[in-house]
């Protein structure tokens, strides 16, 4: 996740690179915008603040807190699994201690009497 945030943090830096390039080409300080054949012209629309920036925001906290359930599931089946292997451990502890406890005894390998 950190190397997605690195990412998107590059993207902004380059954004914000390539707008300050576009207006010192054009002096009267209006951003370029590439059109849909990626060609830069001048528009009085600011990608930093346009709607489909915010989308792309939103697209991604909905993405993080996506992520952010899957890890929880993901931990909470981790935690369950964890509590069940738990159990079976001390099963066989104490089938182990039965049996070591049974070879030690001094009735060990006398026949009961009956």
């Amino acid at each position: 996740m950190q190397a997605e945030k690195d990412e998107i943090e590059k993207m902004k830096k380059n954004r914000k690179r390539e707008n300050k390039q576009a207006n010192k080409q054009k002096p009267n300080g209006l951003p370029q915008v590439p059109d849909a054949f990626g060609v830069l012209e001048q528009s009085e629309f600011d990608l930093e603040e346009s709607e489909f920036n915010n989308i792309d925001k939103n697209e991604m906290k909905e993405i993080y807190q996506f992520k952010l359930k899957m890890f929880e599931n993901e931990e909470r089946r981790l935690r369950e699994e964890l509590q069940v292997l738990d159990k079976e451990k001390i099963q066989y502890m104490q089938e182990f201690k039965r049996m070591r406890d049974e070879e030690f005894s001094k009735y060990c390998g006398v026949s009961s009497k009956g």
